[in-house]
């Protein structure tokens, strides 16, 4: 081999090795035999702070806060002449202590050892997770030391891992079978579908319910399942357009003539995965049969007033018409007793309508005559009549805004429509004590018809709201007022927007006002040629 040939295998081998040490993942160095650093790599500058240069020369003892154990190490290679390997403290040169693992082997020629390749690794976080290991262990150790004193097994400290494993899986175990016991013996039903919508679970309340056998239903798809002449009501209930379970919560579902269940729907996750859907249906019947007994008693005993209040009526306005005929046959006090006397028999009246309306509603008798009007001339009476009562309240201005000239028609009832109007003006006037009071005509974006009664009166407390349109609810603001009410005038008139097919709501602030409005569908939308409930 030529001299030119060596020389470039010795420069080939010389790059070689600075690439190799540039490419090694870890901290490395060369040590002479008397422990000074001759060459290391870039980590080994990046771990102890010290350049490649600044570092030639150092002996390797100087980077360690433990000196005995450095010259230990060097002495245990020269003496195994093998792989040695210890865990020491190093000191940067910014003075920070940093734990190592180091590990050095003897560099060999003919003539025996010449220095040490020497390799450092930060063990700081396995040192932490070591200590939080540790830690750990040490508080199960103690954990299961209480344990061992108290069953007085000593061998329990010798089972650690496997004691706490066995218990988990005991615990588990213990709960599905608490859990499965509970679904077993629920007093509701219960039917549970997983995130692929196959029937997993039937309770055997549910299956009383539906009569139905298990086996035959488990496992079967939300969808496959309406072939079950039983279960189809149940499914059509909660089943979307798109084969999903909709989000129902305490929706009444009627199953035969005497048959109610509510049925509530639940999505179960954990960990934001999804595992399903939960069905709960509770039998309602007794509670559907407790109400209708209850609309019936308040029909009757509705009923039952009816005669003698007509008669005290009557009575009374005799009275009146003989006083306004005969002047001087009663004096003024009289008269005056006689007025509220009537007037408290017209309220009795009204409440007693009230309660018939509301029994009639619960029980589906509220019969409906729709014909095909222009919306303001259904309405017109009844503004026309509280024209007439606004004169009496000098303290409040009542306004009449038509927006639109020609209006399009609508198919209602205009004596059902005509209660609603009285119901929102006469909550107007009971609640305003001074301001404006204005009856809108106007029509949406959908082509609805929406009147609605804008007020400057107390308005609702935010948190009483939700329970505006049930039935015998009063806010306490107006309670307070001390002001004729029975809370029903807004049940009756939701009830009768929806079965035209509209839609019912308000907007109130407290001590500003409210204003309370509906939409009814006019001739000329399709969604309005039939109404459901006429």
């Amino acid at each position: 081999m030529t001299k030119e040939n060596k020389n470039k295998i010795a420069e080939d081998f010389k790059r070689y090795r600075e690439e190799l040490k540039s490419f090694l993942p870890i901290s490395f160095c060369v040590v002479n035999i008397n422990n000074r650093i001759l060459e290391s790599n870039n980590l080994f500058e990046k771990l102890t702070g010290y350049s490649k240069v600044d570092s030639v020369g150092m002996k390797v003892e100087d980077l360690f806060l433990e000196k005995e154990e450095i010259e230990d190490f060097f002495y245990d290679i020269k003496k195994k002449e093998k792989l040695a390997k210890k865990n020491l403290t190093l000191v940067t040169t910014k003075g920070k202590p940093v734990p190592v693992s180091i590990s050095g082997l003897a560099r060999k020629k003919e003539s025996g050892i010449t220095g040490y390749f020497l390799i450092m690794e930060d063990i700081s976080e396995e040192i932490v997770k070591k200590k939080e290991m540790k830690e750990e262990l040490q508080k199960k150790k103690k954990e299961l030391e209480k344990k061992t004193k108290q069953m007085g097994d000593s061998r329990s400290a010798l089972l650690n891992i496997l004691e706490d494993v066995d218990k988990s899986y005991k615990e588990a175990e213990k709960e599905r079978t608490k859990t499965a016991a509970i679904i077993e013996n629920f007093i509701d039903g219960m039917l549970f579908f997983d995130e692929d919508r196959y029937l997993s679970i039937i309770n055997p309340k549910a299956k009383d319910f539906f009569d139905i056998e298990t086996e035959k239903v488990t496992g079967q798809k939300l969808e496959d399942l309406l072939t079950c002449s039983a279960l189809k009501p149940l499914i059509d209930f909660i089943k979307d357009e798109k084969n999903q379970i909709k989000d129902i919560f305490r929706e009444e579902l009627r199953m035969g003539e005497e048959f109610y269940l509510e049925v509530t729907t639940t999505q179960i996750k954990k960990d934001e995965e999804d595992l399903g859907t939960l069905v709960h249906v509770h039998d309602i019947s007794r509670e559907k049969r407790i109400e209708r007994i209850k609309s019936e008693f308040v029909s009757v005993a509705a009923h039952q007033l009816r005669t003698p209040l007509s008669g005290i009526k009557w009575t009374l306005e005799t009275f009146l018409e003989e006083a306004s005929e005969e002047k001087g046959k009663l004096d003024e006090d009289e008269v005056s007793l006689i007025k509220k006397a009537y007037n408290a028999n017209e309220r009795m009246v009204g409440l007693v309508n009230d309660l018939l309306n509301v029994s009639r509603i619960e029980e589906g008798r509220y019969v409906y005559e729709p014909e095909v009007i222009d919306v303001y001339e259904a309405i017109k009476p009844v503004i026309e009549e509280y024209k007439e009562n606004f004169k009496e309240r000098e303290d409040l201005n009542f306004k009449v805004n038509k927006v639109k000239k020609d209006l399009p028609d609508v198919r209602v009832d205009v004596e059902k429509i005509g209660i609603v109007i009285q119901n929102f003006l006469d909550n107007a006037i009971k609640y305003t004590d001074e301001g404006d009071v204005v009856l809108s005509i106007d029509t949406d974006d959908e082509n609805m018809i929406r009147i609605s009664v804008q007020d400057d009166g107390v308005g609702i407390p935010e948190e009483q709201q939700k329970r505006l349109f049930d039935k015998f609810f009063r806010a306490e603001n107006v309670v307070r007022k001390d002001v004729e009410g029975s809370g029903l005038g807004l049940f009756i008139s939701k009830n009768i927007i929806e079965a035209h097919g509209g839609e019912i709501d308000f907007n109130s602030t407290e001590g500003e006002g409210s204003i309370f409005y509906f939409t009814i569908p006019t001739i000329e939308d399709e969604a309005s040629e039939t109404i459901d409930d006429f």
